[in-house]
């Protein structure tokens, strides 16, 4: 589908809207998508079209057949993929991503929202300011903080934020050189965080759930850790000896070792 098809099928299914009709979600997920991809789009209020787009969603939901193919939230994320794609030439969809990464906002979205916003972070620092990257990760840090604690998430929920942050951190790290970044200081301080939340592993070197998604929690974060600045990760995994007499951080020595020798080579996840 073309971009100026797509453009002209949008505007004809909120016409549709307009008039009381319904449009088939699947074909507006299938035109935002395709516009994400568009290298320019034509000056229109694009923040106000997207947020017509997620509250649309929650009607949509209610008339889907449980044998559709379109999922709960599918039309949401893509609103919010499209406005991470296009941010940098609209003001509007600037705001609307503010308006969502912001921690009041964040924790209330729905868990696909908050995995694909985590995942996406190194796109976020492109169009974000300084100071508002400043904020951005230190939410970030601070929903991780308290997420344990908090019974609104399932275990498996709270896995798979952690998973999105991990990838998103990564990506943080590969994409932009660390010698001329000025957000790598706020990443270090969210993988501390997300480092404290990691499974134990046992003496044998597996993690104690044994479950995959343990295990797959590990992978990101020994990839994310090995592209990590090399002088803050030795730092990072350093053990002192006073902190060898504090009971409270016993959790946080054992997962510095394992990850050592992880990082080495020497035991596997």
């Amino acid at each position: 589908m073309c971009f100026c098809r797509s453009l002209i099928f949008l505007i004809l299914c909120f016409v549709q809207i307009q008039l009381g009709s319904s449009a088939d979600a699947g074909t507006i997920v299938a035109i935002l998508g395709c516009l994400s991809r568009a290298p320019r789009l034509p000056s229109m209020d694009w923040g106000v079209i997207i947020r017509r787009c997620m509250r649309y969603e929650a009607k949509v939901t209610q008339s889907l057949s449980t044998d559709s193919d379109l999922k709960k939230g599918t039309l949401r994320e893509e609103c919010v993929l499209f406005a991470i794609a296009h941010a940098n030439q609209f003001d509007s969809l600037l705001t609307f991503l503010d308006e969502l990464s912001d921690l009041s906002r964040l924790k209330t979205l729905e868990i696909n929202l908050q995995c694909c916003l985590l995942n996406h972070l190194a796109d976020l620092v492109k169009v974000f300011s300084s100071s508002r990257l400043e904020k951005l990760f230190g939410d970030v840090g601070y929903h991780f903080s308290s997420l344990n604690s908090c019974e609104e998430y399932e275990t498996y929920e709270k896995c798979l934020l952690r998973l999105s942050c991990w990838k998103g951190l990564y990506e943080c790290l590969d994409e932009v050189p660390v010698d001329t970044s000025g957000h790598i200081s706020h990443v270090e301080r969210c993988m501390e965080v997300l480092f404290t939340l990691l499974p134990v592993v046992k003496s044998s070197g597996s993690v104690v759930s044994g479950d995959t998604s343990s295990v797959e929690e590990w992978s990101e974060a020994v990839r994310c850790l090995g592209k990590a600045p090399q002088g803050w990760l030795l730092d990072f995994l350093k053990v002192c000896i006073a902190s060898l007499c504090q009971l409270f951080s016993l959790k946080t020595i054992i997962l510095k070792c394992y990850a050592k020798l992880v990082l080495l080579g020497i035991d596997s996840y």
